[in-house]
């Protein structure tokens, strides 16, 4: 297990990788956003990440970003609470959202490498996380390689990690892992321990690995459970949430979740779901290429999510 007492603090508790509303002419939908941000903090997570892989990122533009954040600072979302995924085949964008950040004064930024061309030599990829870090301007900016093969289609071997991690080591606060693989953030742990911290974003794994933080797509529906899984692991215990009807651990309630939306595309079944929260079906819409779930679908799911009966104190 990593030592976290020997490695610079990176971020902690729960970070939804925010779902992205969008309206009928397929521009960001600043209100709901703003409204869901709020509910969020409300509901105890730590801080949100925007224009993540959940949040369809890489299907939005550097002016939409732009845009999109500094309308959130202006009504009154605190930018140390975001963090930027920068996920673009543009290296020149990749820098300027980067600098975006800083610039705003946002927590951070979360990077991953681009996926267009095949195959990628590690040489190559260390060359891109260099040049990005070389190119920040302050010496604040927190940095987190991020791990995403199942969209990529792209692994980054633990040379490549390593190599960067020894070089701009004081920039890289850590590593967020998103596959399916359980047995990646354990190696990880392994190869850099007492270097960075480790992260999954697999819900499912948090109570095994015991992090200090996770970056969550659950977390727009269930964010409450998620907490609750962190903080029990934390202390040593086994929690439940207060108000909750099934009073399974709530680890067996994300396992549950993520059991329910196995069979539809992922990020529109979590629209469809938070539409049904919201009782707002604004936020079944989907950014193209990408498309809301059709109607046969939703009428399935929609009853399969009343049996799996969300209580408001768990939402």
């Amino acid at each position: 297990m990593t030592n976290t007492n020997s490695i610079k603090k990176g971020f902690s508790g729960t970070w939804p990788d925010l779902l992205t509303p969008v309206k009928p002419d397929l521009s960001v939908d600043l209100h709901r956003l703003e409204t869901h941000i709020r509910t969020l903090f409300f509901k105890g997570v730590s801080g949100v990440v925007l224009f993540g892989h959940s949040g369809e990122g890489t299907l939005f533009g550097y002016a939409e970003k732009f845009e999109t954040l500094n309308g959130l600072i202006k009504a009154g979302i605190d930018p140390k609470s975001m963090m930027l995924s920068v996920t673009s085949n543009s290296v020149p964008d990749s820098v300027r959202l980067i600098n975006l950040a800083e610039s705003l004064g946002l927590y951070g930024v979360l990077v991953s490498p681009p996926f267009y061309y095949k195959p990628v030599l590690s040489a190559g990829l260390i060359h891109y996380f260099e040049h990005l870090i070389s190119q920040i301007k302050s010496p604040n900016t927190k940095f987190y390689i991020h791990l995403l093969p199942n969209s990529t289609h792209l692994e980054i071997p633990e040379a490549s990690l390593f190599a960067t991690i020894e070089r701009w080591g004081a920039h890289i606060y850590g590593i967020v892992n998103q596959t399916d693989s359980n047995s990646v953030s354990d190696d990880l742990r392994k190869t850099f321990v007492d270097k960075v911290m480790i992260y999954s974003c697999k819900e499912t794994d948090l109570k095994r690995l015991s992090p200090t933080g996770t970056i969550s797509l659950m977390a727009n529906i269930v964010p409450r459970v998620l907490s609750s899984i962190l903080k029990g692991q934390q202390s040593g215990q086994t929690t439940v949430i207060p108000g909750m009807k099934d009073k399974s651990s709530v680890d067996n309630r994300a396992a549950e979740l993520q059991v329910l939306v196995a069979k539809y595309p992922l990020i529109a079944s979590y629209k469809f779901l938070l539409s049904l929260l919201y009782r707002d079906v604004e936020w079944r819409r989907c950014r193209p290429p990408l498309s809301p779930l059709d109607q046969t679908s939703c009428v399935v799911l929609e009853k399969e999510f009343k049996k799996f009966n969300i209580q408001p104190n768990e939402e």
